[in-house]
């Protein structure tokens, strides 16, 4: 499974990289905010974006829209630890996983197991 992973902390990024290479999914590509991710999205077709909320130039909400006009079939999850559920709306709800930060390994694995599952 090949995943981008969108965090406008280094660190962060790097550790779930590490998680998801630990759990056997290929790291395509990292992106520090929206705007690269929506770039990222569009060359590197991965099967999976893991994308923080808050970023700087453009927020996960605005990058996730793009990307789903781009490709309705996009695969998103929000990982976030200050996420407003509320600011959503359920419509936008519906259409995106949500994983809260800071993240499990078994959460993680436990997610990955049912992706999977359900997408390949």
């Amino acid at each position: 499974m090949k995943v981008l992973i969108v965090d406008d902390f280094v660190d962060i990024r790097r550790v779930l990289t590490e998680m998801f290479q630990f759990l056997g999914c290929e790291v395509v590509g990292e992106a520090g905010n929206g705007e690269e991710a929506v770039q990222m999205y569009a060359q590197l077709q991965p099967d999976l974006v893991i994308l923080d909320f808050e970023m700087p130039v453009m927020n996960g909400l605005e990058a996730a829209r793009r990307i789903k006009v781009a490709d309705p079939m996009a695969q998103i999850v929000f990982s976030s630890g200050s996420l407003d559920y509320g600011s959503l709306g359920i419509v936008e709800m519906q259409k995106y996983y949500f994983l809260s930060k800071p993240l499990p390994l078994q959460m993680l694995k436990d997610f990955i197991t049912k992706f999977k599952a359900e997408h390949f």
